[in-house]
């Protein structure tokens, strides 16, 4: 199995698809009726995200490694609310084929932010040199906050449901 294939078996399955297509159906169906692509390239809705990304999985399925990272590097930013896991996840793959170490950790990371527990991207990240520290150190901090946020949803569901029981005598 080569690289390129070995991210998207279940696209290989389900999308038969020429690249050809793929631009056709995003740049033509969808254009008018919602608005696909902004002046700088950079997509503003998830459906817009969601077709890039299937459009990278055609390139890459094509073997087009560098065509793909670059497709979504430059129309979904990492700070952007439409770059998802899986978009970290194979964006941070097509960096370790190209050899760009540094931009896959970032992408690895990312996804470890995004769920603590994507085992996935620890492999990854240890795959690539990183200091077993580190990650720990990422893991531990991400864990620490999820049980923060829980404490503080318990708390503010306590004092909602105390609030509830108080009963107001008026004389």
């Amino acid at each position: 199995m080569t690289n390129s294939t070995r991210y998207n078996d279940s696209i290989v399955k389900v999308c038969k698809i020429e690249i050809g297509a793929v631009e056709w159906f995003t740049k033509r169906a969808f254009c008018s009726t919602i608005g696909i692509g902004s002046s700088n390239g950079i997509v503003s809705s998830s459906f817009q995200a969601q077709s890039k990304h299937k459009e990278s999985n055609c390139l890459l399925l094509s073997g087009n490694v560098v065509e793909a990272s670059n497709l979504l590097e430059s129309s979904i930013p990492i700070r952007s609310p439409f770059h998802t896991y899986a978009i970290s996840m194979d964006l941070g793959r097509m960096y370790t084929d190209l050899g760009r170490v540094h931009d896959a950790r970032r992408c690895f990371i990312d996804v470890l932010n995004k769920n603590v527990y994507a085992l996935e991207a620890i492999e990854c990240l240890t795959r690539l040199g990183s200091e077993k520290s580190a990650v720990s150190k990422i893991i531990k901090q991400k864990l620490s906050n999820l049980q923060q946020q829980q404490q503080q949803q318990q708390q503010a569901a306590t004092d909602k449901a105390g609030d509830s029981n108080v009963l107001f005598v008026v004389e």
